[in-house]
């Protein structure tokens, strides 16, 4: 059949064109809507400004097909084959192409909102820059698709293979990723916000600069992705295996980590503020700078990256940082902070807060008769000799103020080794590098409660009663640790 005689028939009112066979017919800019072409064989026409709105094309043969800017609203194209057709800027707003075959289908710019793409083959398309919103893509095949810049909001791609497709910069806010396959896909840059991704196969993956804010990734496999700088703030990734994931600088504040496998992953600079990490597998992972504070750490593997004092260390810290947060505006004096925040603090680094023998508060600092009554609030203790003073202040109070008086305490002392002023949030480490038993005029550390990294902590380790040798202590070589601090 050829284009008049169709165009003429379906002017006198027909509508059924069932199994018609339209091989390279040219229907251009053709009123075809609401005709019946089921079974038809429109391989290689030329349906380019056609009119085919809410036309059944189901199971016909559109293969190597001209459909650009084709107005197919509505239509029926379930189990057709589109293979190799030009869908340039087609309007298929509503359209049903379930199960249809559209394998290297070009796609930009067409319209495609509200479409039904479950279970189609959508291999090697391109579909860059194309609306996309509330589309059913449950079960589809993606595979190297090219979904560049395309707009994926609320999108149902449940069970989709994506794998090896170029979602870079897509916006998938909210949408159903929900055991999708997105093996190696490149998804940088994208905005995945609020997605479903529970489940999903994004295994090497390119991740870098995505958005995934409040996602959903609980027992996802990132494993080998890479999330560098990646937006990961209250994401939930319970249960998500991260092993040899690249993950410097993303930041995971509040996010959900709890039993999530990070073993041998570079979390360089990583921000894990207040994430949940309990039963998380740390082991051999680089937490090099990483920002911890607030992380809650309770049973986690850190097997081969810190010694076994560090996992009580980091939980005990955590409680001081939530109760700093949470108490400080009712900590109304000097004697409340040293209760409430010091002490802990103490008793964090291995210290006895009930022994003399261990801490003894209001140590007698003073060089001159007259000046017998001053005294540093507390003296750590170790095998008899005052090896650190601590001058404490009220939390609302700057401890640099306080500086002269710590040094006046420091001098008045030969045998003590290290002094420290604090706040019960910001604690000042000195010693007297430059001068034997003058304090230096500058901090070698600080370590402040409400804002710490990884090097602060293994820094604050040196400290801990346990690992003070003050037999055999050698400042220089002590304060060679902290070569890299600058305050």
């Amino acid at each position: 059949m050829d284009a008049k005689k169709i165009i003429a028939m379906y002017a006198d009112g027909k509508r059924g064109f069932c199994d018609v066979c339209l091989i390279d017919v040219d229907l251009r800019f053709a009123d075809l809507s609401n005709s019946n072409l089921s079974g038809a064989n429109l391989s290689n026409a030329n349906l380019e400004n056609t009119d085919l709105r809410f036309a059944d094309l189901s199971n016909s043969n559109l293969s190597g097909a001209n459909l650009s800017n084709a107005n197919l609203v509505g239509v029926d194209l379930r189990d057709a084959n589109l293979t190799g057709t030009n869908l340039i800027n087609t309007n298929l707003i509503d359209a049903n192409l379930m199960h249809c075959d559209l394998n290297g289908c070009d796609l930009r710019y067409a319209k495609l909102d509200c479409a039904n793409f479950r279970f189609a083959n959508l291999t090697d398309v391109n579909l860059s820059s194309v609306s996309l919103g509330y589309v059913k893509l449950g079960g589809a095949i993606l595979t190297n698709a090219n979904l560049n810049r395309s707009y994926l909001f609320k999108a149902n791609l449940l069970d989709a293979n994506l794998s090896g497709a170029d979602l870079s910069e897509c916006d998938l806010r909210s949408a159903i990723l929900l055991s999708a396959n997105l093996l190696a896909a490149n998804i940088k840059n994208a905005n995945l916000s609020q997605a479903d991704l529970r489940y999903a196969n994004l295994s090497k993956a390119e991740l870098q600069h995505a958005n995934l804010y409040n996602a959903n990734l609980v027992n996802a496999d990132l494993s080998y992705s890479n999330l560098t700088r990646a937006n990961l703030r209250e994401a939930n990734l319970c249960g998500s295996d991260l092993s040899r994931a690249i993950l410097a600088e993303a930041d995971f504040t509040e996010a959900v980590l709890e039993g999530v496998d990070l073993s041998y992953s570079n979390l360089t600079r990583a921000n894990l503020r207040e994430a949940n990490l309990r039963e998380a597998n740390l082991c051999e992972s680089d937490l090099n700078s990483a920002i911890l504070t607030g992380a809650d750490f309770t049973e986690t593997v850190l097997d081969g990256m810190f010694p076994e004092i560090i996992p009580s260390l980091l939980n005990d810290i955590t409680a001081l940082y939530r109760k700093s947060a949470e108490k400080l505006n009712y900590t109304s004096n000097e004697e409340e902070t040293k209760t409430s925040l010091i002490l802990p603090f103490i008793k964090m680094l291995g210290n006895d807060i009930h022994s003399t023998q261990e801490v003894k508060c209001e140590y007698p600092a003073s060089f001159r008769k007259k000046k017998q009554s001053e005294k540093v609030d507390y003296a750590i203790i170790i095998d008899h000799i005052p090896f650190i003073f601590i001058e404490a202040k009220h939390w609302k109070e700057d401890p640099k103020v306080h500086n002269g008086q710590l040094a006046e305490y420091y001098a008045a002392s030969i045998e003590t080794k290290i002094a420290i002023v604090t706040n019960g949030i910001i604690y000042n480490f000195f010693t007297d590098s430059v001068s034997h038993n003058l304090m230096d005029e500058k901090p070698f550390f600080s370590f402040n409660i409400q804002k710490y990294s990884s090097i602060d902590i293994e820094y604050l380790m040196l400290f801990h009663r346990d690992l003070l040798n003050i037999n055999n202590f050698d400042r220089e070589k002590f304060i060679s640790h902290f070569k890299l601090f600058t305050i």
